[in-house]
């Protein structure tokens, strides 16, 4: 299967009507998932800008396809607060004035806006993403009251986010779970920053337990999108609650974007018996920092015990360390702990099938992203 930039010639024709897309798409650190609903429709889950610009991917692709992301873009969804998954995230909503911003419920608290704002204000302090999340609520403010993509909409378990049912299709988001979302604002409202309080990372418990997981169900298709929803010992939060929900989705999705760049804390072995088909077509985002890039060689080989059909962004191990000026990097490790050097293509899994009848998944790749094998 032949690998190359997705931006040129026949690659660029936007997909029919009656066809669902979802294309994935990585540079090593970050993540951004861009989806057609059919008829011209899409939604955008995550994001992240190519290496050396600060264009969201979702926007140079969209253009490339002849898309116009103002009036075609309905859900803009932030899974979760990690800057990884929201580099860019304010011009992409600015650019689609017609979309609904989508959030986290764990979010959906006068505490958050509070608290990203303050921590916006303290020069040199590590923010997850706060600086980005405080752009885009500031974007949002700026929207006439009377428009319709004015708030935010709050995704919890079981909640319909889009639904066209003339076309029998829907956007659902499968977490975060009550109990998540409770935790999440008793340790917001515990992070508030106050005279004299010390610097400090500002989250402990880890964004990924709030994720937003997505389903989403046609008359012939169903897609899992996995955000980085974790494991957890708690079954009231992370897979576990979705998996054991009486109210979790119904069908079984052969579309699968593995959580967390395949992270053991990630992967939970019902996600595969109990929510997709035998053999689904999986795709996973590389993440290509720190000591142990992802996937590794025991992830891929867990997960093709699962399916054959398994792609990935990138090679982690194809990438080379960049020169490094130690002591700026010091300096910067000293005040964050999400600093990543970024230095890959931006990889691109490109998922199409029909929306209305169960026929094969076409998948093309483009610039450096593979087909994984044991």
């Amino acid at each position: 299967m032949r690998s190359s930039p997705l931006f040129i010639g026949e690659s660029c024709r936007p997909p029919a009507d009656d066809e669902i897309e979802v294309s994935l798409f990585g540079p090593g650190v970050g993540e951004c998932v861009v989806v057609h609903l059919g008829h011209g429709e899409w939604i955008v889950v995550d994001s992240c800008c190519e290496v050396g610009t600060t264009e969201p991917v979702a926007l140079s692709y969209l253009h490339a396809l002849g898309v116009a992301p103002e009036s075609s873009v309905r859900l803009i969804v932030a899974t979760h607060w990690h800057s990884d998954h929201i580099r860019g995230m304010a011009r992409l909503l600015d650019a689609c004035g017609q979309a609904t911003l989508v959030c986290s419920a764990a979010l959906e608290n006068g505490t958050f806006v509070r608290l990203i704002t303050a921590l916006d204000q303290r020069p040199m302090m590590e923010s997850s993403g706060a600086n980005e999340f405080h752009r885009i609520f500031a974007l949002l403010k700026a929207r006439p009251a009377s428009a319709r993509a004015a708030t935010p909409k709050w995704a919890i378990a079981d909640r319909s986010l889009y639904e066209d049912q003339a076309r029998n299709i829907e956007v659902r988001s499968l977490s975060p779970s009550d109990a998540a979302k409770t935790l999440a604002l008793q340790e917001l409202a515990a992070l508030m920053p106050r005279a004299g309080m010390p610097k400090r990372r500002t989250v402990v418990r880890t964004p990924n337990e709030n994720a937003v997981v997505l389903w989403i169900r046609s008359s012939g298709r169903h897609v899992l999108l996995g955000a980085d929803l974790e494991t957890s010992a708690n079954s009231a939060v992370g897979w576990t609650a979705i998996i054991d929900s009486t109210r979790s989705a119904a069908g079984r999705a052969d579309i699968f974007k593995v959580p967390h760049h395949s992270s053991l804390n990630a992967d939970d072995p019902r996600v595969w018996s109990d929510l997709l088909v035998a053999d689904p077509v999986a795709a996973v985002s590389q993440f290509a920092s720190g000591t142990k890039p992802l996937p590794s060689k025991e992830d891929v080989k867990r997960l093709m015990a699962r399916t054959p059909h398994l792609y990935c962004t990138g090679s982690p191990t194809g990438w080379k360390p960049t020169a490094k000026d130690h002591t700026v990097e010091k300096t910067l490790r000293e005040v964050t702990r999400n600093f990543r050097t970024i230095t890959g293509p931006m990889g691109h899994i490109r998922l199409r099938a029909s929306l209305t009848e169960t026929t094969p998944i076409t998948v093309q790749l483009g610039n450096g992203a593979l087909q994984l094998a044991a």
